[in-house]
C-alpha cells in the first residue's frame, strides 16, 4: 500500500477505478488493459460499456538513491459493444455514436486530474483501437508522473517516549573574560 510519501501505479489504477465509478456510472466494467479486444473468444463477453486502463512508462528519471519519477502514458480504452451502425442516415446512428458522449465524459474527468498516486493528467493522444466487428473502441492517452520510492527499504518508526535530560550549569566556569566582545557593540553581562 502506498503511503503519503510514495506513489504506486497499481494504487493509481485503484484510485482511478474508484473515481471513474463514482463519476461516470454508465461505465459498466473497468479492468487493466491486456489487449482484451484482440482475444474475443477468450475475453468476451465483457459488459457493453467497458473501460480498460493501460499504464506504460515512457521514461524514468532517478531523483535520488532508490527514488524515481516515472513518466507514464496512461491509456483509457473505452469499448462500446453495439450492433448499431454509425454510417450517415443509419436508423440507429444515434445509438452507435453514444460512445462519443462517454468519451467526452472520460476526458472531462481525467484531463487535469491529479490524485494521491499520480500527478496531473495531460491528454497527449487519442485514436481508434482495433476491436471486434460488433464493438467501437477508442483510446485516450494522458501523461502523468508517478513518484516511486518502492525500492527504499521499509523502516519501522519507534516512539521512544519522553527521554529525561538533565542539564547542569556551573556559574563562572564558562564565563568569558571581560575584554572579549562576543557580539560587537553589545556589552558582556
Amino acid at each position: 500500500m502506498a503511503t503519503k510519501d510514495t506513489q504506486d501505479w497499481l494504487e493509481a489504477y485503484l484510485e482511478l477505478c474508484t473515481l471513474i465509478k463514482a463519476t461516470i456510472p454508465e461505465i459498466e466494467h473497468i479492468d487493466l488493459w491486456y489487449d482484451q479486444l484482440s482475444y474475443e473468444l477468450q475475453e468476451y463477453p465483457y459488459p457493453p460499456k467497458s473501460l480498460f486502463i493501460d499504464f506504460n512508462a515512457t521514461s524514468i528519471d532517478t531523483i535520488g538513491i532508490k527514488a524515481q519519477d516515472m513518466n507514464f502514458n496512461v491509456g483509457f480504452i473505452f469499448a462500446f459493444d453495439t450492433v448499431s451502425d454509425s454510417f450517415d442516415d443509419s436508423p440507429n446512428q444515434a445509438i452507435a455514436l453514444e460512445f462519443g458522449t462517454t468519451l467526452r465524459k472520460i476526458h472531462s474527468m481525467i484531463h487535469g486530474l491529479s490524485g494521491d498516486n499520480f500527478s496531473s493528467m495531460n491528454r497527449n493522444g487519442f485514436g481508434k483501437e482495433n476491436a471486434p466487428q460488433h464493438c467501437i473502441a477508442y483510446r485516450q492517452t494522458y501523461a502523468c508522473i508517478i513518484r516511486d520510492y518502492g525500492a527504499i527499504d521499509d523502516t519501522e518508526e519507534t516512539d521512544l517516549g519522553a527521554i529525561p535530560v538533565t542539564l547542569q550549569i556551573t556559574k563562572g566556569a564558562g564565563t568569558p573574560p571581560e575584554d572579549l566582545e562576543m557580539f560587537p557593540g553589545i556589552p558582556n553581562t
